[in-house]
């Protein structure tokens, strides 16, 4: 059995899988393009308030500190600040400010994991695309290609056999004509 060949008409065939690939990267690249600036301002804009949380949690601190030496004071002591109330609060607030902070590194994570998954998505998609568009081309190079050999032969004056396409192969009903018409011409040759 012989080893079926997919690239027969290299030229023809790697152009159409070229340019089935190049629009797919390109309609690829453009959402790439487009969904990567989206994650990437949102990274930005979530590094931006973990920034803003963290310094007012320092501001929160030193507040907590200006108010417990105010707290001290002995014209202050009649307002009765409870520095209890205050350490509570502000360990409450610090809790919540860290949670958030976690939960904004997780979503950057994310986004950072959104965006190698849409580049290697594509790069994968253009590489089946190309794969499939070779394969699929070779339905149409088949007979072509075997056509050039056909008429290769009749102009040095053989009139061979001309064997039928495969099942799934394209212009079938072209070929079959050209199989008439050499079979008249080989019919002609002989008498």
């Amino acid at each position: 059995m012989r080893k079926r060949k997919i690239i027969i008409n290299k030229k023809f065939q790697l152009n159409l899988a070229i340019r089935f690939a190049g629009l797919s990267a390109l309609t690829m690249a453009i959402i790439i393009i487009i969904c990567s600036s989206i994650l990437i301002n949102n990274n930005l804009r979530l590094e931006k308030i973990n920034v803003n949380q963290q310094r007012l949690s320092e501001i929160q601190g030193e507040i907590l500190k200006s108010l417990e030496v105010l707290s001290k004071s002995r014209d202050l002591q009649k307002y009765n600040i409870s520095t209890e109330e205050l350490q509570k609060d502000y360990h409450n607030t610090k809790e919540l400010y860290n949670k958030n902070n976690e939960e904004i590194k997780k979503i950057i994570h994310r986004n950072n994991g959104l965006v190698i998954i849409l580049i290697v998505s594509s790069i994968i998609q253009v590489m089946l695309i190309f794969l499939l568009m070779l394969k699929r081309s070779h339905r149409i190079s088949g007979p072509i290609y075997l056509m050039n050999n056909y008429f290769d032969e009749m102009i040095k004056g053989n009139y061979p056999k001309i064997r039928s396409l495969r099942k799934n192969d394209d212009f079938q009903e072209l070929f079959n004509k050209f199989r008439k018409v050499a079979n008249i011409m080989r019919e002609n040759s002989k008498g």
